[in-house]
């Protein structure tokens, strides 16, 4: 059985032992333990740093914060034995200080739960050491234990406590810094590099060369969208009108991420520079809209550069009119029917110039209508069905109304 557990259970009775079970277990302790570990209490101090040192990795480099306050700790129990509990007020400013300046530095609770086990412990060692060589009674040292794992309990809740008011705190005041610097990033009027330098600063926030947008839109007819946890790189805007995401790593942060997007349409724009990230983001707007009106198919996540051709053709209204006025002229004074069907076998005809029998197989008609629909359209159009470039013309105009006439149905 090990020292502390064997004091923990208690033993043979003998010189201060407690007058009953309330009495404050510091009060009973003999001074002559007090005498003794006094002139090695510095000592006692530096063997808790330094088995913390050497334990924790987080803890390699010290501050002189944390050795000082160690010394302060230990001194307080040295000279509360015989007394009271040696927790005072200014001990306990101490100790939330200690909480929240470890948050700050960066270490997570795990470490810092490890850090205040070790240092019980070494400081037991210590105990039990010099009260054995004094002679002091298992009973006496059973008490030294006690008082010595219930003010450890003490300051470690403390700590632990400012610790996770400060990273509450943090979080909400990191949170607004981190949205505030998307809508900086995303600004319709530039921003400065040294304003969005100065801001990522305070959001701890790494900035990169390059990013990608991420445009979000609730999906209709489901829950509350989920509330994604993604890496910390990625910023993230979901209060907004226009809710959105903005990473550096698109492949990396989204890969595997469709149930942490659930419940939204997400569709991502290209990869700019920091300097274009509003471009990224109107092109994965774009998308969203053209993803909801059924013109791009649907995907747990749609990436923009896989649908290059159809955001083009739908990206000038303008442009598509006039392309169909030039190279669509002659079937403009058809009825509407016939002009639908006469455009969708010409379609087909300028995108695989197969044979009739080729083209009736991919729309799913007879081969002798195919051939009569094509010597109408060569009688209309006559020899631009020869001109490459008409003919390009032509596949823009018609798969540019038939990408509206998706959208419009």
């Amino acid at each position: 059985m090990n020292e502390l557990a064997y004091a923990r259970q208690g033993g043979s009775s003998g010189e201060g032992g407690r007058a009953d079970g309330d009495a404050d277990p510091w009060a009973v302790l003999p001074v002559e333990l007090a005498a003794a570990l006094r002139p090695i209490s510095s000592r006692i101090a530096e063997d808790i740093v330094g088995e913390i040192v050497r334990d924790v990795p987080q803890y390699a480099r010290v501050s002189r914060a944390i050795s000082k306050t160690t010394r302060h700790a230990v001194l307080r129990c040295v000279d509360a034995i015989g007394g009271a509990s040696p927790f005072p007020n200014d001990l306990a400013l101490i100790a939330g200080k200690v909480g929240r300046d470890e948050f700050a530095d960066g270490r997570d609770l795990d470490a810092l739960q490890t850090a205040i086990r070790i240092a019980g412990r070494v400081a037991w060692r210590h105990v039990a050491d010099t009260g054995r060589t004094i002679g002091l009674t298992t009973e006496t040292l059973c008490l030294a234990a006690e008082a010595l794992f219930a003010f450890v309990d003490e300051v470690s809740s403390v700590i632990i406590e400012a610790y996770s008011d400060a990273r509450v705190s943090t979080a909400g005041v990191l949170e607004r810094r981190r949205r505030g610097l998307l809508e900086l990033i995303l600004a319709e009027t530039p921003s400065s590099p040294h304003a969005i330098s100065a801001l990522a600063d305070a959001a701890r926030w790494p900035v990169p060369k390059q990013i990608a947008v991420v445009a979000l839109a609730p999906r209709e007819g489901q829950p509350e969208p989920h509330v994604p946890e993604l890496d910390d790189q990625v910023l993230m805007d979901l209060e907004g009108p226009e809710p959105c995401l903005l990473t550096p790593y698109p492949e990396r942060h989204l890969r595997g991420q469709d149930a942490e997007l659930r419940g939204w349409h997400a569709a991502v724009g290209p990869i700019v520079p920091l300097k274009d990230a509003r471009t990224s983001w109107r092109w994965a707007r774009r998308t969203i809209e053209h993803l909801k009106l059924g013109t791009i198919p649907d995907g747990s996540i749609t990436w923009f550069r896989d649908h290059l051709s159809t955001l083009w053709l739908l990206s000038d209204d303008l442009l598509v009119a006039e392309a169909a006025k030039r190279s669509l002229g002659p079937l403009d004074p058809l009825p509407p029917a016939q002009r639908d069907r006469l455009g969708e076998t010409l379609l087909a005809w300028l995108q695989t110039r197969g044979t009739a029998t080729e083209i009736a197989a991919r729309l799913n008609l007879h081969a002798q209508t195919v051939r009569q629909r094509m010597h109408h359209l060569h009688n209309l159009f006559g020899e631009q069905m020869e001109d490459p470039e008409r003919r390009l013309e032509m596949i823009i105009a018609l798969r540019a109304r038939q990408l509206r006439a998706q959208a419009a149905s």
